[in-house]
């Protein structure tokens, strides 16, 4: 019986002598302990960078450089003119195509740029589709990227399409 009050003793004798000595220290979170030096200058709070549109990604997406660069109205009056030409130049490379805005497809999450008269073009943006959504309109230019997959029904179809912010 005698071990256990001595135990306990000692613990109570070791938890009030920590707590005398972190009482003792008067310090203050405005001023530096006394072992730094006073002219330290404090580090900068980073300021973040205004986005201008909401819904553009915060920061440019690492997209790897494309095959061709055009617009959709470019790309499209290609395939009218010589589609076996244009399908042998376009077919599976990565396009990345400039154009206005004049439709989604909210069900195949695609963004639809105005080509020529005979051809549009459909970017399918699948995680993407929202961000533009909430930063673009029908009327808007945008910048997309993807793989020319096919061409039917007079639309150019871009898969795996990212939109590359300006």
């Amino acid at each position: 019986m005698q071990s256990i009050s001595t135990g306990g003793l000692a613990l109570a004798m070791v938890v009030a002598l920590s707590l005398a000595v972190g009482c003792g220290k008067k310090t203050s979170s405005t001023e530096p302990p006394k072992s730094e030096s006073v002219n330290a200058s404090p580090t900068p709070t980073p300021t973040p960078n205004p986005t201008p549109n909401p819904g553009q990604p915060k920061e440019k997406p690492n997209i790897p450089k494309p095959d061709f660069t055009t617009s959709a109205v470019e790309v499209t009056k290609a395939y009218a003119d010589d589609f076996a030409a244009a399908d042998k130049k376009y077919d599976k490379k990565v396009v990345r195509v400039k154009g206005k805005i004049i439709g989604f497809d909210r069900g195949e999450l695609e963004v639809h740029l105005q080509g020529t008269s005979a051809y549009r073009v459909e970017g399918r943006m699948g995680l993407g589709f929202d961000s533009i959504v909430k930063a673009k309109k029908v009327g808007d230019e945008i910048t997309i990227q993807g793989q020319v997959d096919t061409v039917r029904d007079n639309r150019l179809v871009l898969i795996l399409a990212v939109w590359v912010p300006e």
